[in-house]
């Protein structure tokens, strides 16, 4: 009777949806009062027997968000968070919200306590990066390319009464200037590997990996393919899609697509095999990203057992078991990779294994879950 419920209130969300921009997700229990989530929709319209996506961890945190309340007593009401037309006719205890909802909303509902889950560094930081990078590559190589992650700015963080949500100790340095306490919720992943205790460590050690959504510039992967370019006896595997940046892709096509130990996959979904395959083949991941709020693709492949060599600004510390890069420069990429590709074989063994256990002890749906009850019972006080 449950499943049958579920799926017919996923296709009543789906129409809702197209109809009205807008789902809902019923309270458990007796009822206590309304909350608005503006995130994404998309979760709770899909039915049991429909394929879930495993690209991003936002699909299954935004419905743990929305679960947790409705178990409070709460309906849900969600929207998305492009979302600038929605006009709210009735009360809301709470608005949950990551993009700049609560700028726009804050006058319409004067007593709703505003939420800010913070997926990105601050606009004036994210923007700011991106910018320096393509300006960067503009004089390497003479191009100016498209901006591809550009956050319209908003007072979202300043006019919000809590802030909350992903990223590491830089990554809310970027909202220091706002004098607001944030609590911090970690990232979760969809998908969950072995140990990586049996990959052949000696075979992998000049292997490596870059994975990452939208934004190549952005994320560094045109300082890599600069870079393994020059290095013929490394392996660069990318995984993302860059294919759809034509102006990136045309820039880089030699490298991309004419070099031996350059080798581009496209987006594939992590649970594949082809993407097992990478991760059973590949030591470290190299992540020069100039601004986050934590990097989805990269816990992913630190649950695969694969060495993080990443920027602070990828929003994950790096501990005892990888590299943290401090300017992304090429000289210093170099350096990292041909000093880790020279470790002991037990070294990288410990160092992958270390990784492996950080990211499954902290970087999991059920950790995710925990932090954010933790932050609506203690903070929020419900």
């Amino acid at each position: 009777m449950n499943k049958f419920f579920d799926t017919l209130w996923a296709y009543r969300n789906k129409v809702t949806n197209k109809l009205f921009g807008v789902v809902k997700v019923r309270h458990k229990g007796n009822k206590v009062g309304n909350i608005l989530l503006s995130y994404i929709t998309e979760p709770f319209t899909i039915a049991l027997h429909e394929q879930r996506s495993l690209l991003h961890s936002n699909y299954q945190e935004c419905w743990v968000i929305a679960d947790i309340f409705s178990k409070k007593g709460y309906d849900v009401d969600v929207i998305n968070a492009t979302n600038t037309i929605f006009i709210p006719k009735k009360h809301y205890a709470f608005l949950i919200d990551i993009k700049s909802n609560i700028e726009r909303l804050r006058k319409m509902l004067p007593n709703t306590t505003m939420i800010m889950h913070i997926v990105e560094s601050h606009h004036s930081f994210h923007n700011k990066a991106e910018q320096n990078r393509l300006e960067q590559l503009h004089k390497r190589r003479g191009v100016n390319l498209k901006r591809r992650r550009v956050t319209e700015p908003h007072q979202n963080a300043e006019k919000a009464d809590h802030l909350e949500g992903l990223g590491n100790e830089h990554t809310h340095s970027t909202y220091s200037h706002i004098h607001k306490d944030i609590y911090s919720i970690p990232i979760s992943t969809t998908v969950h590997f072995k140990s990586p205790t049996h990959k052949n460590f000696d075979a992998i050690r000049k292997n490596f990996l870059w994975i990452g959504g939208g934004g190549a510039v952005h994320k560094g992967l045109d300082i890599l393919l600069e870079l393994f370019n020059k290095m013929p006896d490394y392996t660069l595997h990318i995984c993302g899609p860059v294919h759809s940046e034509k102006d990136f892709a045309n820039l880089y096509k030699k490298e991309l697509f004419k070099t031996k130990n350059i080798h581009f996959h496209g987006r594939i979904s992590p649970g594949s095999k082809e993407f097992k395959e990478i991760t059973n083949n590949t030591l470290a991941v190299v992540y020069p990203s100039s601004s986050e709020g934590q990097a989805g693709s990269v816990i992913t492949a630190m649950h695969a057992g694969i060495i993080p060599i990443i920027s602070k600004e990828s929003g994950i510390n790096s501990n005892n078991f990888g590299i943290t890069l401090e300017n992304c420069t090429e000289e210093e990429i170099r350096k990292e990779i041909e000093f880790i590709s020279t470790l002991p074989t037990q070294t990288l063994k410990q160092m992958s294994l270390n990784t492996w256990e950080y990211a499954n002890t902290h970087h999991t749906i059920e950790t995710f879950k925990k932090h954010y009850e933790d932050f609506v019972t203690n903070i929020l006080h419900i």
